[in-house]
């Protein structure tokens, strides 16, 4: 049988496990939209504990979604927010873990993003050829950021890798051409081919001490 799916206050869900009670969103119809901790359909409470799969792949309606009090919310699984390219503001919950491969792909009027300290993977091309993207916060408990992760981010200027990070992806930063300096911490074990190229104002990569 289809899992129950349900929408309010134009967002979608879909009840992934009745057991739990948790469902993930689906998708949202509005211009702006808050994603909740819980919500309750039938009697109900429901945890909202993901954005699903492609949940929002190609939707050019929505422009800011708020997830602050998302609290539940552990996943943004992959393509989830693919090629959305209205979005321009988008709050992240505090207990998020993972950023899927893909996730925000071509979010091109997307200006800024704020990593909560709990999120521990970036996947691949997460953010690739989000051009208005100008900065970026990450939060310290990130261990790995994937290949292209921020490939093709034209107009990111700064970027701090925290010290959790332990592993970089090939091209993670290829073509950032507005990205003048880098450190690399200390923990940082693994470092992909090309993750540099095409930086061309670039001026310093320093490597913290312990790094060779």
């Amino acid at each position: 049988a289809a899992n129950l799916t349900f929408s309010y206050n134009g967002v979608n869900y879909e009840v992934v496990s009745s057991t739990n009670a948790e469902v993930c969103v689906t998708g949202g119809t509005k211009a702006s939209l808050k994603i909740p901790k819980t919500i309750s359909y039938g009697g109900t409470a429901y945890k909202v504990i993901s954005i699903k799969s492609r949940a929002f792949k190609l939707n050019s309606v929505t422009k800011t979604i708020d997830m602050t009090q998302a609290t539940e919310l552990k996943e943004i699984q992959n393509y989830a927010f693919q090629n959305c390219d209205m979005l321009s503001s988008i709050e992240l919950p505090k207990n998020l873990k993972y950023i899927g491969d893909l996730a925000f792909y071509y979010n091109t009027h997307l200006y800024n993003i704020s990593i909560p300290d709990s999120v521990e993977y970036i996947g691949r091309m997460a953010f690739y050829n989000c051009t208005s993207l100008t900065s970026v916060s990450i939060g310290t408990s990130i261990s790995s950021i994937g290949s292209q992760a921020f490939a093709e981010c034209s107009s990111l200027s700064q970027f701090t890798i925290p010290e959790s990070v332990g592993s970089i992806g090939d091209k993670a930063f290829y073509d950032c051409t507005s990205l003048t300096g880098i450190t690399i911490p200390a923990g940082v074990s693994s470092i992909g081919s090309n993750v540099f190229t095409g930086c061309s104002r670039l001026a310093s990569i320093s490597a913290a001490s312990g790094n060779g």
